[in-house]
């Protein structure tokens, strides 16, 4: 994960800890997805999206772990 990356992310940190926690996803990260480039039929499979949002919480603990 770059700087600029875990920077965006960090921005929906609230959102993907929510879903770390309890595997809800309340919405609110259209603009992340945007940013990864996410595909429109990808933003409707719930199971892309779960994929989605703990690959972004392995790469946030990671890059921390690493600074």
């Amino acid at each position: 994960m770059s700087e600029d990356q875990y920077k965006e992310c960090k921005k929906y940190e609230g959102i993907i800890n929510l879903f770390k926690t309890s595997g809800q996803y309340i919405g609110g990260a259209d603009s992340l997805f945007d940013y990864y480039k996410m595909q429109g039929q990808e933003r409707s499979c719930p199971s892309c999206i779960s994929r989605f949002l703990l690959e972004r919480y392995g790469e946030i603990e990671r890059y921390e772990r690493n600074m």
